[in-house]
């Protein structure tokens, strides 16, 4: 007698084992989604940015600075930028045209902003286009002190930011691509110092589709899919019942 049930209650913690691995298991996607790229592509923008300066005990007369330098403002007397942009893809490339256009933006900080236009709406016919600028930092700060004598507010920081827009149009065989890229070069003038943020940027992207595999199930070790174990959940409840 005492032998039935304790049969009779391992059946019953089995059942109700197999019962919650009903629910378990049959919350779980039998498949999944899995995104397979076809075609790769990737842009990349790089600012090269020299400052120009005045002879110097600091610097031993050296008369120019890159942004890993400490660069003060009361030595540099220009900024030369050099705006580079790289389109690479994986696969050949058909119809490709590149729309750009580059903004330039002085802004105090939490304050006023002025926009200017650094180079006109252009399109090109190839993977690779530069632009070269020159930032006189006496016409900069001339520009700033005006305008505080006209807002009569004086602001601690100062940015000037060169924002290209590029827009990228392009046939593969894989299908086309349209992508947006806005990379942005941050100068700031502050505490009588010059610094440079955003000298790099890179924008990946792909073309692909997406395939279904099996849902894998693993505890310690042991591995099978979701939907065996869906199965075996069924048949161990309905053997135990």
């Amino acid at each position: 007698m005492l032998d039935r049930r304790i049969l009779l209650g391992v059946l019953c913690m089995l059942l109700a084992l197999s019962a919650c691995g009903i629910y378990y298991f049959g919350r779980m996607p039998t498949e999944i989604s899995r995104y397979v790229p076809n075609c790769r592509y990737r842009q990349d923008v790089d600012f090269i940015c020299l400052v120009e300066i005045k002879p110097s005990v600091l610097y031993e007369n050296r008369t120019l600075l890159t942004p890993e330098d400490i660069i003060y403002s009361s030595l540099a007397e220009r900024i030369h930028v050099s705006f580079r942009y790289r389109f690479s893809c994986d696969r050949p490339l058909e119809n490709l045209e590149i729309h750009y256009w580059v903004d330039g933006i002085l802004e105090a900080e939490g304050g006023w902003r002025k926009n200017f236009t650094l180079t006109w709406e252009k399109t090109v016919n190839k993977t690779a286009l530069s632009e070269d600028y020159t930032l006189e930092i006496s016409s900069i700060d001339d520009l700033i002190k005006r305008i505080e004598r006209e807002t009569e507010v004086i602001f601690p920081k100062y940015t000037f930011r060169i924002a290209p827009h590029i827009q990228v149009e392009a046939s593969t065989d894989e299908g086309p691509v349209s992508e947006d890229f806005k990379p942005v070069l941050s100068i700031t003038f502050t505490n009588r110092r010059i610094e440079f943020s955003g000298l790099k940027h890179s924008r990946p992207g792909s073309l692909g589709h997406y395939e279904k595999f099996e849902n894998i199930w693993f505890f310690h070790g042991f591995k099978s899919t979701v939907r065996n174990m869906q199965y075996a959940s069924y048949i161990s409840t309905a053997s135990f019942s």
